[in-house]
């Protein structure tokens, strides 16, 4: 007795090229990993910290948040290239992000 079997894979190879294809172009993940990053920034600045952060010797004698004597450090966060996406990385941090 003798058994043949024949597998049609087309649209198995296609669908792993496709993915193949979507797998070379990151970016768009990366950008949107790093936009979580930056919310969370944010969102840990807002909550003083997570877990809270432990109170600076600024804070202790004049009050205010640590971290947060002018709010240069937080505001820094939001502006422009300080996320910067590539393929295969992505950079979050205040200023400008260098050698991505």
């Amino acid at each position: 007795m003798q058994i043949t079997i024949n597998a049609n894979d087309t649209e198995v190879d296609k669908a792993l090229a496709d993915l193949s294809a979507r797998l070379r172009k990151l970016r768009p993940v990366m950008k949107e990993i790093g936009e979580i990053v930056r919310t969370s920034v944010e969102r840990n600045f807002a909550a003083g910290g997570r877990p809270k952060w432990d109170e600076s010797a600024r804070v202790k004698g004049e009050g205010g948040q640590t971290l947060s004597l002018t709010g240069r450090l937080r505001r820094s966060f939001a502006r422009p290239g300080t996320l910067q996406a590539g393929n295969d990385q992505v950079a979050v941090g205040t200023g400008g992000v260098r050698g991505t």
